[in-house]
């Protein structure tokens, strides 16, 4: 018999961001940063979201400082 290991969410999210995952938060930031939402969309359909963008702002995803 087999014993089964339980990775915490937390653990298996760090491999799929090493492994090139995006959440859907940093999606969301480049859909404001393309212009097709905006902070407050991202930031109500992800409210539960943790991690994902760390140290982006609101100004970092504007359309007038998109790619900077």
């Amino acid at each position: 018999m087999s014993s089964m290991q339980r990775a915490s969410t937390q653990a298996i999210r760090k491999v799929a961001v090493e492994q090139g995952m995006h959440s859907l938060r940093d999606d969301g930031w480049r859909l404001v940063r393309e212009g097709r939402t905006t902070v407050e969309e991202v930031m109500r359909v992800t409210k539960d979201e943790q991690g994902g963008a760390e140290g982006v702002s609101a100004v970092d995803v504007t359309p007038e400082h998109a790619g900077k």
